[in-house]
This record gives C-alpha cells, sequence and structure tokens, in this order.
C-alpha cells in the first residue's frame, strides 16, 4: 500500500490524504481515506509512521488473520470493548482500503455496517458485559 497521510491542513477532522500510486484512487477516493482513518481510529496509531507506508494495515492483517484482535485494538480500551464488533469493523476498514475501487462499499454500505457494530457494543453494554 502506497498510502501517506500528511498533518491536517484545512479541516479540524480529516487528514489530508495523498497517494503516490494513483490507481488507487479510482472513483471511490473517499472510501479509501474513510478505511485509513478507521483503522487508525481502531488501533490508535498512524496509518503512516517512520517512512513505512503501509506497515500498519500489514501488521492489522497478519494480527486479525491469526485471531489476535485482543493485540489490534488500541491499548486505551483496556479490554473493553465487543470482539465480533471490533472484527466487524476492521473488515469494513480492510473493504475500503481494497487496491481496486470497484471492490471498496459504498459510504451508505459503510453506514450501515458501523451501525451494526454500535449495536453490537451497544447490546454488550446494556447487559453489563465487559472484558
Amino acid at each position: 500500500m502506497d498510502l501517506l497521510l500528511n498533518p491536517l491542513r484545512g479541516s479540524f477532522l480529516l487528514p489530508r490524504v495523498r497517494f503516490r500510486n494513483f490507481q488507487m484512487y479510482g472513483n471511490r477516493k473517499v472510501e479509501y481515506g474513510f478505511g485509513a482513518v478507521l483503522m487508525e481510529i481502531i488501533v490508535g496509531r498512524p496509518a503512516y509512521q517512520n517512512g513505512e507506508d503501509g506497515a500498519l494495515t500489514q501488521w492489522v492483517s497478519s494480527m486479525f488473520g491469526n485471531g489476535e484482535i485482543g493485540r489490534i485494538v488500541d491499548p486505551k480500551l483496556e479490554g473493553d470493548f465487543d470482539v465480533n464488533s471490533v472484527k466487524e469493523a476492521l473488515n469494513i476498514a480492510f473493504a475500503c482500503l481494497s487496491y481496486n475501487s470497484n471492490d471498496r462499499p459504498t459510504m451508505g454500505e459503510v453506514l450501515l455496517k458501523l451501525k451494526l457494530c454500535l449495536q453490537m457494543e451497544t447490546a454488550r453494554l446494556a447487559i453489563g458485559y465487559g472484558r
């Protein structure tokens, strides 16, 4: 992956996303950028760090494949999350980061799936199930 996340410029919330490989841009640029930001939120660290293109995505993919969800999630959560909700959120991020822009979900599809993640987490909290 060849994604560069630059410091915030002209926006309070969204990083300026620049691609060295313009084939990744495709017709769903927003979805790609959202996938990168979503992964950063889940993991609690930047997607691009110390000159390592795609290192975060590769690391998360490896940990996810090994079922090590607890090692992926931001340690500040101290294990207090619904594993299935995190798995679904990571699947959304991976889909948004798909190399082929036609394989990326629409933002409407992303919204529906994120609402499902929220429902899972809300249900967990409602029944008092924690770590």
